[in-house]
């Protein structure tokens, strides 16, 4: 996992609750 920004993780994070899956489905699609 490369370290991010609170920004990139907010906007990261903003994704992964639009898409619906869990934190752990969105990651490995991100990867």
């Amino acid at each position: 996992m490369t370290p991010i920004s609170k920004e990139e993780f907010m906007v990261i994070l903003e994704r992964q609750q639009s898409s619906g899956l869990s934190i752990k489905d969105f990651c490995s699609n991100e990867s």
